[in-house]
């Protein structure tokens, strides 16, 4: 359209052109015509009248006046037609050069809607291949949970097969008078989880004792809260609950802030046997399990070790109150002290160059000794004892972060009248993380 618009005004001033031209060559043909009538008048009529010649020369001078005033009006004409044809083609260039600007413009446009929609097209190509990519990833996902979900069907029917055999095993040894080994169904497993809101991102610790054995207070001290705490648990020798105490640690920074301690209430306050005992209370699903005990074993205790290490939970043997019972050894020594100096000072010798075991030393060893006696007579493999002093757990507990990159505590305080708490707290943490790790692989 623009281009024909373009070649109408070039047809026009060509026109235009031709037109002057016409009339330039018509007005010198009619004063070549007019001069020749004029001329030939004039001889025809020099004969008739010379007196006319003067008359003639004037009409002549007039008529070439005239013919010069319409040659000057068409020459005017023809110089006003040219400029017009001029000013139109150059009009006719200014519009063309307009038309090209917005050609290229519209090109340039052009080009651009279709850079854009190459690239939607790119992009949508894109997102489609990773849309699929994605689909095929979570089919794939769903594959992978579906034959995991079968595996752990059949995992699950075959505990469940093996708990029943168990279970009638159970009652043919009761029938005779032999302790059984039970083992959880699935259905007791979840109702177990369940009870305590158990969930696979925190660490769930369970400690057991007798009554009286410390535990409430091993856990105030070990999440760093002192017995006035709001969120302290209840301490005294007495169980103050039947029911187990839920106790997630106050710390904000991980990875404290992921466990959760539970005070499972103690042997003689629930007419079970041992052996029923670490099943009633659900022991089987913790991730750790802490036993507290006295110089000697009681058969809960036994019972709870002796499942803890069939069913593969990993279980820590911790004797609490030391500052208490090295403070009895001292006394007794204080006592023993009179009659120990009176003995060498009868047979003429400096009693104080002769050594005997600190009360630290002493209680060391000899609830060492005890315990590893224990184990035995049990039937158990040895086992290392964490002696502790709540105080000093509660006064070692960090206040910041956990290294968890090292799984160890960065700044543990360590203080003098210490013994394995700083070693209880590492070793715990480490194996706690160490078992989870092995269930993600395995079940991986």
């Amino acid at each position: 359209m623009q281009q024909d618009e373009l070649n109408r005004l070039r047809e026009e001033t060509k026109r235009l052109e031709h037109e002057a031209r016409r009339q330039e060559q018509e007005a010198r043909r009619r004063e070549v015509e007019a001069r020749d009538e004029e001329i030939k008048k004039a001889r025809a009529q020099a004969e008739q009248a010379a007196h006319r010649e003067a008359e003639l020369q004037t009409q002549l001078k007039k008529k070439q006046a005239e013919a010069e005033e319409v040659r000057r009006r068409e020459v005017k004409a023809r110089d006003e037609a040219i400029k017009k044809a001029r000013a139109q083609t150059e009009q006719a260039a200014h519009r063309e050069a307009e038309l090209q600007t917005q050609l290229q413009k519209k090109q340039a446009e052009a080009e651009e809607v279709r850079r854009r929609e190459v690239k939607a097209r790119d992009e949508a190509i894109k997102k489609a291949r990773a849309q699929a990519e994605q689909a095929a990833h979570r089919e794939a996902e769903l594959q992978i949970q579906i034959q995991n979900n079968q595996a752990k069907a059949e995992e699950a029917r075959k505990l469940e097969a093996e708990a029943r055999e168990a279970m009638n095993q159970a009652l043919q040894d009761l029938s005779i008078g032999k302790q059984p080994e039970m083992t959880p169904t699935m259905e007791d497993i979840i109702k177990a989880k369940k009870r305590v809101q158990y969930n696979n991102e925190n660490f769930h610790f369970a400690i057991c004792g007798t009554a009286g054995s410390g535990k409430s207070s091993m856990i105030n001290a070990i999440r760093g809260v002192t017995p006035k705490h709001p969120q302290a648990a209840k301490t005294g020798v007495t169980e103050t609950t039947m029911d187990i105490g839920r106790y997630p640690d106050p710390s904000k920074e991980p990875p404290r802030s992921r466990f959760v301690w539970y005070d499972i209430p103690g042997a003689g306050t629930q007419k079970i046997k041992g052996w029923q005992y670490f099943n009633n209370q659900g022991l089987y699903v913790f991730d750790f399990v802490i036993v507290l005990v006295d110089n000697r074993f009681t058969e809960l205790e036994v019972e709870i070790l002796k499942n803890c290490h069939r069913m593969g939970i990993p279980c820590f043997i911790v004797r609490s109150k030391a500052d208490q019972h090295i403070a009895n050894i001292e006394k007794e020594q204080a006592m023993d002290e009179e009659d120990y100096e009176e003995d060498y000072e009868d047979i003429g010798e400096d009693p104080h160059k002769c050594t005997q075991p600190t009360a630290r030393e002493q209680y060391i060893a000899q609830t060492r000794e005890s315990i590893a006696k224990n184990l035995e007579e049990a039937g158990l493999p040895p086992q290392y004892v964490y002696l502790i002093s709540n105080r000093a757990l509660l006064r070692a507990m960090p206040k910041g972060k956990m290294d968890a990159a090292k799984n160890l505590i960065s700044n543990f305080t360590t203080s003098s009248d210490a013994i394995d708490e700083d070693k209880m707290v590492r070793d715990m943490i480490n194996t706690a993380r160490a078992r989870r790790y092995r269930e993600a692989i395995s079940v991986g």
